[in-house]
């Protein structure tokens, strides 16, 4: 299956409301695209595998109570899509970034593998929203799979850091950001 489903979220924390959503796939998946994209973000072409052309997606909120809040878009992609991201267009530069989470903002891309649900968040009126309208979000970008480029952080260690002891028959413990193969 190779078809890709998205459906808005809405803002989080309201009903689910009524929206307008227009999206628009504004350029195709082409060699020339990935190789710019790839410059720009410090990659090599290979490492896109696009899931989309350029899409230019739009949504008008209804209820002015919810301007300047987080709207969220979803992407259901197709089975044994690996490590997908969200390649956002600076409509200004022009260039393409990574555009990711941030738990600050709220704004940026969440993959869940369990569902296959790749969500894009965007504050109306904020940072990344590319339509300086209140009520409007406009987010241009490509959603791509392929190579996990980012490096496994350390996230914590048994001992513990600057520990000045530890039980003479116990394990050294290392937890990671992800998966890692010991041998390598």
């Amino acid at each position: 299956d190779t078809n890709i489903e998205m459906y808005v979220e809405g803002i989080e924390g309201t009903a689910k409301g009524n929206y307008e959503v227009d999206v628009k796939v504004v350029q195709t998946a082409s060699d020339a695209l990935l190789a710019k994209a790839a410059v720009d973000t410090g990659l090599e072409s290979s490492d896109f595998n696009a899931l989309t052309g350029v899409m230019d997606f739009s949504v008008s909120i209804g209820d002015p109570d919810n301007y300047g809040k987080i709207v969220s878009m979803s992407w259901i992609l197709p089975e044994g899509t690996e490590n997908p991201k969200y390649y956002k267009k600076d409509v200004i530069s022009g260039e393409y970034f990574d555009f990711v989470y941030d738990k600050t903002s709220g704004e940026g891309t969440q993959w869940d593998p369990l569902t296959r649900t790749l969500k894009v968040s965007v504050r109306d009126n904020g940072r990344y929203d590319s339509n300086s309208e209140l009520g409007i979000v406009k987010d241009p970008g490509f959603i791509s799979s392929g190579k996990d480029t980012a490096n496994p952080t350390l996230n914590s260690t048994f001992p513990a850091d600057n520990a000045t002891t530890a039980p003479n028959n116990a394990n050294i413990e290392l937890t990671f950001s992800e998966k890692v193969d010991v041998k390598t």
